[in-house]
């Protein structure tokens, strides 16, 4: 079963929410948004208790504190993701999950808060022991693999709190740029997970979306 609104589509297929959006930044975000709204709403409730659980802080705190010091600079220097991103606020409220942009630029900065935070307290961050937890990837190809072709992979440490969010495949279409599919989280406008690929044929992981359209 699909959903369906103008600029895009979306269905579910083994746990993965597939979605395709396309046109100009804010006709992209909309429907974006819009495809989304149900799973937000369950995202909104996650980090809620996750910055209270390992912050002692509320995300209402957060979205002040990274809109200060982000959301000019975002607006000034990256346009482009900044309408997008308004219009996932627009087209997530208008499928029944109020949000702002306020909202959606701190939940794509959500991944760096705690080397942010870090900086502007260390009050509230512990220290744990052992190994430093990393996350890893790898790409070979030629003569590394059995058929000379591409072989790319990558492992996500995150939790599973939060990680059983990374089930969004985005496939985008920009009207201007190209094309490119990467896996992400809902109303997410980077990876921040996974591999990318791209119309252009440049495939990578963990991607900022800023040079996939290049």
């Amino acid at each position: 079963m699909s959903n369906k609104i103008k600029n895009g589509i979306s269905y579910e297929k083994n746990g993965w929410k597939y979605i395709s959006i396309k046109g100009s930044p804010k006709e992209r975000g909309y429907a974006y948004g819009f495809l989304c709204a149900n799973e937000f709403k369950e995202i909104q409730e996650m980090i809620k208790f996750v910055m209270m659980e390992t912050f002692a802080m509320p995300w209402d705190y957060f979205i002040k504190e990274v809109n200060d010091d982000f959301k000019e600079m975002t607006k000034t220097n990256f346009k482009e993701l900044y309408e997008e991103m308004e219009g996932i606020a627009d087209g997530c409220t208008a499928g029944g999950c109020k949000t702002d942009i306020d909202e959606i630029i701190t939940w794509n900065f959500y991944i760096s808060i705690p080397y942010w935070y870090s900086t502007k307290s260390q009050n509230h961050i512990g220290k744990e022991g052992g190994s430093k937890d990393k996350c890893s990837a790898f790409i070979a190809v030629g003569d590394w693999t059995t058929d000379g072709k591409i072989v790319c992979a990558h492992n996500s440490f995150v939790d599973y709190i939060d990680g059983q969010f990374m089930n969004v495949i985005l496939d985008l279409n920009p009207d201007e740029g190209h094309r490119f599919i990467m896996q992400t989280s809902p109303c997410c406008i980077w990876s921040g997970t996974d591999v990318f690929v791209t119309a252009k044929g440049i495939i990578g992981r963990n991607n900022y979306r800023w040079l996939l359209s290049l």
